[in-house]
C-alpha cells in the first residue's frame, strides 16, 4: 500500500482498547488506507492478507461472522464531552460497518462519521503512527504500550523520556495510568504489580525492543511505603529513540563527511560536530519526511543541508559585518540552531503554531539541498539567498499574531453590533 503511516488522536489511541490481533491488523490497516473525509474504504481480502503477512489458510477466518462482528466490538470507545468534538459524551464504535463483498473477495470498512474529527482534523495532540511498526507486535498489550511511547516520543520530538506512569488512577490523573491505558482496571489477575509486570511489562517491553525500530524502553519500579508494607507506586518509563543509539555506528561507519572540510573553511572536528547533530535530526525523524530514504538519498540530504547551512552563516556573518552589527561568536553553535529550525519547525507546525505556508518553506530547503548537493561550490553560494530564507519565521510569527489579532477584533466587533 502507498501511504504506510497515519495519525489518530491521543484521547482516541487511550479510549481503544488493546485489540485482537486480526483486529488490530485489519483497523490499522483500515486508517493507513481511509482518504481524508471519507467515511468508508474498499480494498481486496487477498491484498490485505499479503500486506499483513497473513496466512492464506486464514481467510476463512477473517470472514466468519464472530470476526466481522468483533472489529466493531473492539474498537467501541467512550469519548468524554470535555474532549469530544461535539462537545457531548459519545460511545460508539470507531468501526461503524464491516462488509465482506464476497462476489469481488473485498472487505469494505466503514467508520464513524462523529469520531472522523479525532482521525482527519486533528491539528494538536494527536500522534502519527507507522504501519510496519504496529503489525509487527503480537502480544495483546505490547501495541498499546509501545503507542504511549509514540506520544511521549512526539512530545519530546525525538528526545529521550523519562516519564512517570502511575500504576493505579489518582484523582489528578485518572486516564494516564497503566491500568486505565490497557483497560485492566476491572481486571482481578492484575491486582498485584508482581503480575503486572510478569504477564504484561515484561514480555511486552521486550517484544517492543526486538521488533520495533524506533524506540527503546526500559523501566524502574518505584516503591511507597504503606503501613508495614511496601508497594509499588509507579514506574519511571525511560525512552530512547532507537536511533539514538545506532547514529553512533552509522556516523562512524559511513563517515560521509569526512572529506566535507576539504572543501569548507572548517577544521575536521567543527564538521564531525555538525554532521552528528544533522544526524541526531534526521535519522530519527525520516520516517516523517517521504523525501528521506537509506543509503545515497539520505546522503544526499545530509550533505546538501551541510553545504547549505554553511554557506547561510557566511552570509549572514558577511552580512552582520558589513553593517557593523555584532558579528556571530560561534559558527558552529549558530550552525546547529539553524539546522534545529529546519528540521523541527518543519516537522512540527502544531507544536510551535505555524502556519502551513511557513512550514512548508522550512521542508523545501530540505527538498532543495538534497537536489542540489553536489553542486559546485559557486553554485551553491549564489543560491544562499533563497526567497525561503530562516530569518523569516519571526516576520511570518508576527503577521500570524496580527492575522488572529485583527480576527479577534472583527469577531468582537460584530457581536457589539448584535447586543
Amino acid at each position: 500500500m502507498e501511504d504506510n503511516k497515519f495519525k489518530m488522536a491521543n484521547v482516541l489511541t487511550r479510549a481503544i482498547m488493546p485489540l485482537s490481533l486480526y483486529s488490530r491488523k485489519l483497523f490499522y490497516y483500515s486508517l493507513c488506507s481511509f482518504d481524508e473525509g471519507k467515511l468508508s474504504v474498499k480494498f481486496p481480502l487477498n491484498q490485505f492478507m499479503r500486506d499483513m503477512n497473513i496466512n492464506r489458510s486464514k481467510k476463512q477466518e477473517l470472514t466468519t461472522d464472530g470476526a466481522m462482528k468483533q472489529l466493531v466490538l473492539d474498537t467501541l470507545v467512550l469519548i468524554p464531552k470535555e474532549i469530544s468534538p461535539t462537545g457531548n459524551k459519545i460511545a460508539c464504535s470507531v468501526i461503524s460497518e464491516v462488509e465482506y463483498l464476497e462476489e469481488s473477495n473485498e472487505i469494505m470498512i466503514s467508520r464513524n462519521k462523529k469520531i472522523m474529527p479525532l482521525l482527519d482534523a486533528m491539528k494538536k495532540d494527536f500522534t502519527f503512527f507507522f504501519l510496519d511498526e504496529l503489525i509487527k507486535l503480537e502480544g495483546l498489550y505490547s501495541p498499546k504500550i509501545y503507542q504511549m511511547c509514540r506520544i511521549l516520543l512526539q512530545k519530546s520530538r525525538g528526545k529521550i523520556v523519562d516519564f512517570k506512569w502511575y500504576i493505579e488512577p489518582t484523582p489528578t490523573n485518572p486516564h494516564e495510568n497503566l491500568k486505565t491505558w490497557l483497560g485492566i482496571t476491572k481486571n482481578k489477575t492484575y491486582e498485584n504489580f508482581a503480575a503486572i509486570q510478569r504477564k504484561i511489562l515484561l514480555p511486552s517491553i521486550e517484544e517492543i525492543n526486538e521488533k520495533c525500530n524506533d524506540c527503546y524502553i526500559e523501566y524502574d519500579p518505584m516503591e511507597n511505603k504503606h503501613g508495614a508494607y511496601r508497594k509499588v507506586e509507579y514506574i519511571v518509563l525511560h525512552i530512547k529513540p532507537k536511533n539514538y543509539q545506532i547514529r553512533k555506528q552509522l556516523v562512524s561507519s559511513i563517515k560521509w563527511y569526512k572529506d566535507i572540510h576539504e572543501h569548507l573553511e572548517m577544521t575536521p572536528y567543527a564538521c564531525e560536530e555538525i554532521a552528528k547533530y544533522i544526524d541526531d535530526l534526521l535519522i530519527p525523524e525520516r520516517l516523517y519526511f517521504p523525501h528521506l530514504a537509506e543509503g545515497e538519498e539520505l546522503e544526499k540530504v545530509r550533505r546538501g543541508l551541510f553545504r547549505y547551512i554553511y554557506y547561510f552563516t557566511e552570509k549572514e556573518q558577511d552580512d552582520r559585518l558589513e553593517a557593523k552589527e555584532k558579528p556571530i561568536k560561534s559558527k558552529v553553535v549558530f550552525m546547529k540552531k539553524q539546522l534545529n529550525d529546519i528540521i523541527q519547525f518543519g516537522l512540527y507546525k502544531d507544536v510551535y503554531d505555524l502556519n502551513d505556508y511557513t512550514c512548508s518553506r522550512y521542508l523545501n530547503i530540505v527538498l532543495w539541498a538534497k537536489e542540489n548537493w553536489d553542486k559546485s561550490i559557486a553554485e551553491f553560494k549564489a543560491k544562499t539567498n533563497l526567497e525561503y530564507t530562516i530569518f523569516d519565521l519571526e516576520k511570518d510569527q508576527k503577521e500570524e499574531e496580527k492575522r488572529k489579532k485583527n480576527k479577534k477584533e472583527i469577531e468582537n466587533f460584530n457581536k457589539r453590533i448584535k447586543r
